[in-house]
């Protein structure tokens, strides 16, 4: 009996020939009854030892979190976490959650439990397509887990990516912060946030559940001065402040702000720039007209000839005089650049930038501002930030205060990234839905 070959792959097997087509939901979920050899057992919808036994989760409940004791629980099939890769990847809350990162060049075929296209993809919603208004803040602002496996930038991406940055559904909370949660430390999973009611509870767990709550979001004014985020949970102005109003003991309304009564106000400089400085030898041709906005230039481009009084060329201005403005203002040539010459000159005069994690971390910190423009006063990158050591640290021109936040933050940023090197998602890159 001579089994099929999926797609191109010299060991990719799978015995779908001789036996029935099973449901997604069914896979791992039966015993094989044929002899695979161990390197093949992986590409067969049925299972073969308990490396990768599925309980069928209709029969059984179970979190997609793996079993801190899966290679000797106690508990057996009535134990509420997953005992093996094949139970985790294929949990209905996360199969087909995620991309496929082998898209064009999976093995697993249509068992893959990654999704290879849109349609695969078993999100509720599609974050990225939806307005970004004040509703998408409140009630869809980081709900789903991140479908995207590709390095991208997470502190602007909408979805969530851990634990400290899912956020449940808001219209089950209440408007209160969690005593018990923990909202400083990194956790791997959800049951380590510290409240012992984890998904259960009615409270919100750290602060984007709180400050994008739909009774607090846009009702408490933001610290920063020149703040451009567009997903501020905090207002700006009276604009987008939200009021909220207590209508009897344990209801609450907010009210929202009248943007439509709101008169446009018109833009005024405030330079004094009168328009280009021409010089007084140069008659300036007033019969020409006004260019507007919006019309073409072709048409407002005037012709000068000697015939023209009042054209350059027809002008009183001598030779003489000419050649002595040029003199005076003239551009003294230098030496030809070469090109480390001019890479160290794009260096020198190349702006100091630093990632978004890094200004979210001190946006929290009082004086952000001034620490970030004392950096870039000192010339000194986010790379070279993240290689300095403590004393380097407080060496700094900054107060005691902000260099103990500087470096609790540079801390969050280090353990927050080899958290994503170590995890990532708690799901693998190479061997992605491997078992």
């Amino acid at each position: 009996m001579q089994l099929r070959k999926v797609r191109s792959h010299e060991n990719s097997y799978t015995n779908l020939d001789q036996q029935r087509k099973i449901d997604s939901a069914q896979f791992k979920t039966y015993q094989c009854s044929l002899q695979h050899p161990s390197t093949h057992k992986k590409f067969c919808p049925y299972y073969h030892d308990e490396s990768d036994r599925r309980r069928d989760p209709h029969q059984f409940k179970y979190k997609c979190q793996i079993c801190p004791q899966y290679e000797q629980c106690p508990n057996g099939d009535l134990c509420v976490f997953s005992h093996n890769k094949v139970e985790q990847v294929y949990h209905p809350n996360r199969y087909k959650s995620k991309y496929c990162v082998q898209n064009k060049d999976c093995e697993y075929g249509m068992y893959c439990s990654f999704a290879h296209n849109e349609h695969e993809l078993r999100v509720p919603l599609k974050l990225e397509q939806l307005p970004q208004d004040k509703k998408f803040w409140m009630f869809h602002y980081k709900t789903i887990w991140c479908p995207y496996i590709v390095a991208h930038d997470r502190a602007s991406c909408v979805y969530a990516h851990n634990a400290q940055d899912f956020r449940r559904d808001p219209q089950l909370l209440q408007s209160k912060e969690c005593s018990y949660w923990n909202k400083t430390d990194q956790i791997q999973r959800y049951d380590q946030g510290g409240c012992p009611d984890q998904e259960n509870c009615l409270n919100c767990h750290g602060w984007k559940e709180f400050e994008y709550h739909p009774l607090i979001y846009k009702t408490k004014p933001c610290a920063q001065p020149n703040c451009i985020k567009k997903e501020c949970p905090f207002f700006h102005n009276d604009q987008e402040r939200r009021i909220p109003k207590q209508q009897n003991e344990k209801q609450w309304i907010i009210e929202e702000p009248n943007t439509q009564n709101l008169l446009r106000i018109p833009y005024k400089s405030n330079s004094n720039y009168q328009g280009p400085i021409i010089p007084s030898y140069i008659p300036q041709d007033l019969n020409r007209e006004k260019m507007e906005v919006g019309q073409p230039l072709e048409l407002f481009s005037s012709i000068t000839t000697s015939s023209n009084p009042l054209s350059r060329r027809g002008s009183d201005f001598s030779d003489r005089q000419k050649k002595k403005w040029n003199t005076q203002h003239k551009h003294h040539r230098t030496a030809p650049t070469t090109p480390d010459q001019k890479q160290q000159q794009q260096i020198k005069n190349q702006l100091i930038k630093y990632s978004r994690r890094l200004q979210d971390e001190l946006w929290k910190i009082s004086g952000s501002d001034f620490i970030l423009h004392t950096l870039e006063g000192m010339k000194i990158t986010e790379q070279s930030l993240m290689q300095m050591s403590e004393p380097n640290l407080l060496s700094l021109n900054i107060s005691d205060q902000q260099k103990q936040y500087l470096i609790q933050a540079l801390f969050n940023i280090k353990q927050e990234k080899n958290y994503d090197e170590k995890h990532d998602d708690e799901l693998l890159k190479e061997s992605a839905g491997q078992f």
